[in-house]
C-alpha cells in the first residue's frame, strides 16, 4: 500500500446567475461549470460529482460514508446538474464579484450540497501503478472527493489566473468572467494567504488526470478522468489539465437577492422576508399568518409549520438561536414549536441550511452530521 493524501474535492456550489454575455462577471453565489480542455482525447470534460465512495470496497471506511467521487466527464454524458457548482466565498458576501486571489469553496448544487475537501487516504497498489506510469511520485498528488464539511475537513481554494505563465502573474483583484481560464490551489497542503506570490513555490492545483480505464477499480466509471490536486513547481506555464474554463450554468435560476442560507448564530426571521437557499431554487419565509413555510422559487409549497401544529396561527417570533436550534414563539415568549423538541441536545456549532431539494436541515459545524431535517 502506498500512502497518499486524498484530496476530497468538496464541491463549490455557486448560487445561480442568468447568462447575458460570454464576458459576464462571476459572482459569489453564481452557479458555474468548470471545463477542462486537456482531460483526454475525447474532447472537453467538465468537473462532475458522480457515484458514492462506499460503492467501491476500497472506500468502505467510516471516513467516506458521505463521500462522492469527482471526475472530469464529457458534457453529453453528464447527469443533470452533476457538473454545476455554486461559488461560496470565505471572505466576501453574496453577490460580490469573484476576483483572482479570492479564497472560495466549491459546493455542488446537487448530491446533497457536498464540497471540495481534503483527507488522508492509503491508496491501493492499483493507484500506485497508475501513478508510476504517469510519472507522479508519492505525495505529489491528492485524490479528489466531494464531502460534507466538518471541523476536521478543509475545503478552501485560492483562485488564480490560468492565463499567467508564472505565479507572480496572478492578476490579483481582477474580476473573473465567464470564459476565463482559472487555476484552483488547495489550501490543505501548505497553501498561504500569499499564495501565487512566488513562481518557485510548490503548490497543489486542481488537475484532470489520467483515465479511469487505467485504474481497474474504476472500470464501471467509463469515459471519465480522475481528478486530483497535484504538485506544481512553478517552473513552466500551467499545464492544460490544470486550467479550468469557467462558464455560468445556463440551467441555473437567477441569483436571488437579499438574505440567503446558511444561517448561523442568533437570527430572528423577519416576517415576510424571503430567505433563499444557496442554490436559489427554494426559500424560507415566516408569513404574517404565523406559518413558517418553504416554497420553491416558483412559489410552490414544499413544507410548512402548519403541517406540524395547528398553533402556528399564534406564532409571533421565529428564530435560529445561538445554541443551534430553530424555534417558534407566540406572544410573551410562549413556546409553540422547535426543531430539536424530543431530539438530541442543541449543538452550538450548528447552522441552518436549505438544500437544493427544499429540505430545511440543521447541520453540526463540528461533525458535518445532520441534527434535524424537515423530512
Amino acid at each position: 500500500m502506498q500512502q497518499f493524501h486524498l484530496s476530497l474535492l468538496s464541491a463549490v456550489l455557486l448560487a445561480s446567475c442568468a447568462i447575458t454575455a460570454d464576458a459576464q462577471e462571476i459572482k459569489v453565489g453564481s452557479v458555474i461549470q468548470l471545463r477542462n480542455q486537456a482531460a483526454s482525447e475525447g474532447g472537453d470534460r467538465y468537473l462532475e460529482v458522480h457515484g458514492n465512495a462506499h460503492d467501491l470496497p476500497a472506500f468502505k471506511t467510516e471516513g467516506f460514508a458521505d463521500s462522492k467521487f469527482l471526475f472530469a466527464n464529457s458534457s453529453k454524458d453528464r447527469d443533470k446538474l452533476a457538473g454545476s457548482w455554486k461559488v461560496v466565498s470565505v471572505e466576501k458576501k453574496q453577490g460580490d464579484p469573484l476576483a483572482y486571489g479570492d479564497k472560495i469553496r466549491l459546493q455542488s448544487v446537487t448530491r446533497g450540497g457536498v464540497y471540495l475537501t481534503d483527507v488522508d487516504y492509503s491508496m491501493s497498489e492499483e493507484f500506485g501503478k497508475a501513478f508510476k506510469a504517469k510519472g507522479i511520485g508519492e505525495m505529489d498528488a491528492f485524490f479528489a472527493f466531494a464531502q460534507q464539511i466538518s471541523a476536521s475537513l478543509v475545503s478552501d481554494w485560492f483562485v488564480g489566473s490560468g492565463d499567467s505563465d508564472t505565479m507572480a502573474m496572478i492578476k490579483k483583484g481582477t474580476k473573473v468572467k465567464a470564459g476565463d481560464a482559472i487555476i484552483l490551489e488547495s489550501l490543505s497542503h501548505g497553501g498561504r494567504d500569499s499564495a501565487f506570490r512566488k513562481a518557485s513555490t510548490s503548490l497543489f492545483l486542481l488537475q484532470a488526470s489520467f483515465s479511469t480505464a487505467q485504474v481497474p477499480i474504476f472500470k464501471n466509471y467509463k469515459n471519465r478522468n480522475l481528478v486530483f490536486s497535484s504538485r506544481y513547481n512553478g517552473r513552466s506555464d500551467f499545464p492544460q489539465d490544470m486550467r479550468w474554463i469557467v462558464s455560468l450554468d445556463p440551467s441555473a435560476a437567477p441569483a436571488p437577492r437579499g438574505d440567503v442560507f446558511p444561517l448561523r448564530g442568533n437570527v430572528t426571521l423577519a416576517q415576510g422576508r424571503k430567505y433563499f437557499s444557496e442554490s436559489g431554487k427554494h426559500y424560507l419565509v415566516f408569513q404574517p399568518d404565523g406559518n413558517l413555510v418553504v416554497y420553491t422559487a416558483a412559489n410552490q409549497f414544499v413544507w410548512g409549520l402548519n403541517t406540524i401544529t395547528p398553533k402556528f396561527t399564534e406564532a409571533k417570533i421565529a428564530e435560529f438561536q445561538t445554541e443551534g436550534n430553530l424555534i417558534v414563539y407566540g406572544a410573551d415568549q410562549a413556546y409553540i414549536w422547535s426543531a430539536l423538541t424530543g431530539r438530541r441536545a442543541p449543538d452550538t456549532s450548528a447552522y441552518l441550511t436549505l438544500t437544493p431539494e427544499g429540505v430545511l436541515r440543521l447541520v453540526s459545524g463540528k461533525s458535518g452530521a445532520a441534527i434535524w431535517s424537515s423530512r
